[in-house]
């Protein structure tokens, strides 16, 4: 089955819940990156978190969360589309804290800090912004505060990444939740009760619950529409195009310093890591068609 994301509402438009199964897509990160086990568990409730943000969007817009803490993890970087394509990365992909209790402590790995959150649209030349303390580290209560804190969502999020011990991930996923005006406070409380009851995000997707699952078991006892269902993966937005832009961005005089010294442009995407190179040849042309 491929990762999912699904989006419905209460029958009477007052809860809306998106979930996802994001396994595939956290594993092409891990695998992309070369994370160790706590970093690829960061990593992966960070994309599936911004995955879920995405679903609130429309059209055009991306959003992008920015995790910096004071851990040994550094940063977290994710950007995400109103269409089911996310990206992202850790600033230290080799890093391991000691298991408590038997868990992984991302909570330790990222230590205190801030999450940023920014909401990019095509037509404006300002995205907005939003900046919250982490208040868990651990990453799904720091997403609940900032939908409540700085957007004012009363709201609720789950997160869950599942290893194996050959370091393969075999289940992630999560969701979120929100009251939105004129939800009834009975609702709200069937909704409180039933997450309080769930088990962990990715212990029900290695049981094999699907989005839908999840969401039924979120809202059990309210009325629901389902409003959409879309594959997602990761995919990142990099092209030598983009490459070849910055390089002329750059300048003639940048260009003529990088030929002579290197012979030629590489570049290597943060995101996905993939690599760039631009020709001596094709710098060479860049300059005519600058100068010209």
């Amino acid at each position: 089955m491929p990762d999912t994301l699904v989006r419905a509402i209460g029958a009477y438009a007052n809860i809306r819940c998106i979930a996802a199964v994001t396994t595939d897509l956290v594993e092409e990160a891990r695998a992309r990156h070369d994370t160790y086990p706590t970093a690829t568990v960061a990593l992966g409730r960070a994309l599936t978190g911004g995955i879920l943000l995405g679903g609130l969007l429309q059209g055009e817009e991306r959003i992008n969360l920015q995790i910096n803490g004071r851990g040994p993890l550094r940063s977290i970087v994710v950007d995400a589309d109103a269409f089911g394509h996310v990206r992202g990365f850790v600033r230290h992909p080799h890093i391991q804290v000691p298991l408590r209790e038997g868990k992984i402590s991302v909570k330790e790995a990222i230590g205190a800090g801030t999450l940023q959150v920014l909401k990019i649209q095509a037509n404006q030349k300002e995205p907005y912004r939003g900046i919250v303390p982490l208040v868990s580290g651990e990453i799904a209560k720091d997403l609940t505060s900032y939908l409540v804190n700085s957007e004012q969502i009363p709201s609720a999020v789950a997160l869950g990444v599942y290893i194996e011990g050959n370091n393969r991930v075999t289940a992630s996923g999560g969701f979120i939740v929100q009251a939105l005006p004129g939800a009834q406070d009975k609702d709200i409380s069937i909704v409180e009760e039933n997450i309080s009851a769930l088990p962990p995000c990715s212990e029900m997707i290695l049981n094999g619950m699907g989005p839908r699952d999840i969401i039924m078991q979120v809202m059990n006892g309210i009325m629901i529409k389902f409003l959409e269902e879309k594959e997602i993966s990761f995919q990142c937005r990099c092209s030598k195009e983009r490459v070849v832009r910055i390089m002329i961005a750059l300048g003639a005089a940048e260009i003529r310093d990088i030929l002579a010294k290197e012979g030629e442009a590489k570049a290597l995407c943060e995101f996905c890591k993939r690599d760039y190179v631009v020709t001596g040849d094709e710098l060479r042309q860049l300059l005519e068609d600058i100068e010209s």
